[in-house]
């Protein structure tokens, strides 16, 4: 068959000698002398996930900037080979069928050359190769393939796949049509209902929360934003590169500060603890004394900031879809292996059809090959149409069986 182509300690002024920054997060966790609390072991497992989706963000994105150009670069020129060998199977095609037709009107009998049913057939697959590659960049241009187009433009509007002219119409296609439009609309009245449901439901259980409830949730977001506030100022009080006088020691402070600033900026909790870390204005002894009220504060600005982590991922995670071919699968979490598998997967996959479409072409060259690769070409196609005549007998049988489901219920 034809293939067809197609990322709480004081803050104070002097700032110890540089200590080495932790590689996670999980050296920031709070230790306290005796059991923890809920709100330390909240504290802490948010700190975990913050460290553990961060890295996973950063190995993705990676990952995926180590693949990219290989894979682009390499399915790009397997592309063009394709295309190049394609456009010699059209030529050749478009020439043993015109020899074909030639040879017929001249009086040659059927046996010596292609019998009508054989160009056809040919008539169809030149046509559906054309189509193929009207969207390959450059080709409509070529004026030689624009020609055979525009040759063939007339028949192209009526020819989908062989199976449209192998197989007889279903006779029973506008019943199971009118079926599946009931059984659409009876879905889209249950899935009304059920919205509704929902919505009720949800306006009860929003009626439930108290006022005091309310208060307190409004109360913790403003105790969130205080200690932020109140941690930023820490750090830019020690990092205040104006206040130090050692021309080194004020390179490094400036490039804290910026960082500083820009974690405040962008409400990044994690990152503002780091630095307190790195300048020893915390550590995880005094962070096991902290109150439990003033965790709960910070463990909500945490909580936003996983969420907003698993966003970014998501985001990268359709942008590495997009760039590599993937098929989208919410259910599939994407890796740095899986992705190199599929690399390799589908440039394999594309070597493979270089090499069919090459054999392909090996057999037109002269009339034996030529017809024993149109035999085997017309096998394939009615294997195929075969195939999609059961598929359809199988959905026709589906919503069969659940149009009188509908009507029973």
């Amino acid at each position: 068959m034809i293939p067809f182509f197609m990322s709480d300690k004081s803050a104070t002024t002097a700032t110890p000698a540089p200590t080495e920054t932790p590689q996670s997060l999980i050296a920031l966790q709070l230790q306290a002398s005796g059991a923890q609390s809920a709100a330390q072991q909240r504290f802490n497992t948010l700190l975990e996930r913050v460290d553990s989706l961060r890295l996973r963000l950063q190995e993705m994105q990676n990952a995926a900037d180590a693949q990219r150009p290989h894979y682009l670069n390499t399915k790009a020129q397997l592309g063009r080979a394709i295309t190049s060998v394609q456009l010699n199977m059209v030529q050749l095609m478009h020439k043993r069928l015109h020899k074909a037709q030639a040879a017929i009107s001249e009086g040659q009998s059927e046996v010596q050359s292609l019998n009508r049913a054989s160009q056809r057939f040919l008539r169809i697959l030149l046509i559906e190769l054309l189509h193929s590659l009207r969207g390959v960049a450059g080709v409509p241009g070529d004026p030689a393939i624009q020609a055979l187009m525009q040759h063939y433009a007339d028949e192209a509007d009526g020819v989908d796949d062989f199976e449209a002219h192998a197989a007889p119409p279903d006779a029973t296609s506008k019943e199971a049509e009118a079926k599946a439009a009931a059984l659409r609309q009876w879905q889209a009245d249950a899935a009304r209902r059920d919205a509704k449901l929902q919505a009720k439901r949800k306006i009860r259980k929003a009626k439930k929360v108290s006022n005091t409830r309310q208060i307190q949730v409004e109360q913790l977001q403003i105790d969130a934003k205080t200690a932020m506030r109140t941690i930023y100022r820490q750090l830019a009080s020690a990092l205040h590169p104006d206040r130090e006088t050692d021309p080194t020691e004020q390179i490094r402070k400036t490039e804290w500060m910026s960082q500083a600033n820009a974690a405040h900026a962008r409400g990044d909790l994690s990152a503002l603890l780091q630095l307190q870390w790195r300048v020893a204005q915390i550590d995880s002894q005094s962070l096991g004394k902290w109150a439990d009220g003033k965790l709960a504060a910070l463990s909500l600005l945490l909580d936003k900031q996983v969420k907003s982590l698993e966003h970014d991922i998501q985001q990268l995670y359709s942008q590495v879809r997009f760039d590599f071919d993937l098929t989208s699968n919410a259910g599939e979490r994407l890796t740095p292996a899986s992705l190199a598998s599929d690399c390799h997967e589908r440039l394999e996959a594309l070597r493979q059809l270089l090499s069919s479409t090459q054999s392909d072409e090996n057999q037109m060259s002269d009339d034996a090959g030529f017809k024993r690769w149109l035999k085997a070409t017309a096998k394939d196609y009615k294997k195929q149409a075969q195939h999609d005549q059961r598929d359809q007998r199988d959905q026709r049988d589906q919503r069969d069986h659940l149009g009188d489901g509908m009507q029973w219920r």
